[in-house]
């Protein structure tokens, strides 16, 4: 992800980098239960991605599980595309993931630039 860009009311673009090019998607959030879950899903576009995050707290709040969860859903011509953006989105899952975990554990201030080439991650950080 390059950027997010805020737009109020639930609603912010994330900007990524496809092919090479940077390409916007409006998006809205659909749960705001912090600190334990937060859910969004597109609201326009030929593939619509919807994802929740679900943290749990573990040994007494020590530690922490965070759970992804992501589909996506074809509109028009987008159906056809489906099957082949979930394969593309499993393979690059655990980087991304290993980028989160590092970022957090580095914490804000801290040099975080680990987070580049980070290993994956464990199932409980």
């Amino acid at each position: 992800m390059r950027r997010v860009e805020v737009h109020g009311g639930g609603r912010f673009t994330t900007v990524r980098r496809v092919a090479g090019v940077d390409q916007g998607m409006l998006q809205e959030v659909t749960e705001d239960s912090p600190p334990h879950r937060w859910a969004a899903r597109a609201v326009a576009g030929a593939v619509r991605p919807a994802a929740t995050v679900t943290v749990e707290p573990l040994d007494g709040g020590a530690r922490s599980r965070v759970t992804f969860r992501l589909d996506f859903e074809g509109r028009g011509a987008g159906d056809l595309l489906v099957p082949l953006v979930r394969r593309m989105a499993a393979r690059a899952a655990p980087r991304s993931y290993a980028r989160l975990k590092a970022l957090l554990e580095a914490g804000p201030n801290q040099d975080a630039s680990a987070s580049r080439n980070p290993s994956p991650p464990d199932q409980a950080t």
